[in-house]
């Protein structure tokens, strides 16, 4: 009977050290940018190019936007990073200064200009006041 009892606790132990580790790794340290790429008419454009650029490193993602003009760029590193979006026909569009923090998704929307592709818009991220993709409520470090 006593060599039954050890060896519910071992089963118990290794079930729960599995539990333990799993919880672990389901821990993320990434975020999310996602948007969509409109012309000035407010109409979605597809096939945009759109970079995402982790400021710090340089290390970058491309993408493209799908047939309703939207991006998803998924387990990025918390940083500050740049997005930029470009099609023929269209003027550079460039966000940058967008703060990404831990399990974060932000919302970064195009408004692509008519123009040259040599013709650049850059804009600087500010604060993010609302959330409107998730529930999620991102506490961090504001200073700089």
């Amino acid at each position: 009977m006593r060599n039954q009892a050890d060896g519910l606790k071992i089963v118990c132990w290794a079930v729960l050290l599995v539990w333990v580790s799993a919880s672990a790794f389901a821990q993320t340290t990434t975020g999310t940018i996602v948007g969509t790429a409109t012309d000035p008419s407010g109409s979605v454009i597809p096939d945009l190019t759109v970079t995402v650029k982790e400021e710090g490193t340089n290390a970058r993602r491309v993408v493209t936007t799908n047939q309703q003009g939207q991006y998803t760029v998924s387990l990025l590193p918390i940083g500050r990073y740049t997005v930029q979006g470009e099609k023929s026909g269209f003027t550079t569009e460039a966000v940058r200064g967008i703060l990404l923090e831990v399990n974060q998704t932000v919302r970064i929307d195009l408004g692509m200009q008519v123009g040259a592709v040599t013709q650049k818009v850059e804009v600087i991220a500010a604060a993010t006041l609302l959330k409107t993709d998730t529930s999620d409520v991102g506490i961090g470090n504001s200073s700089q």
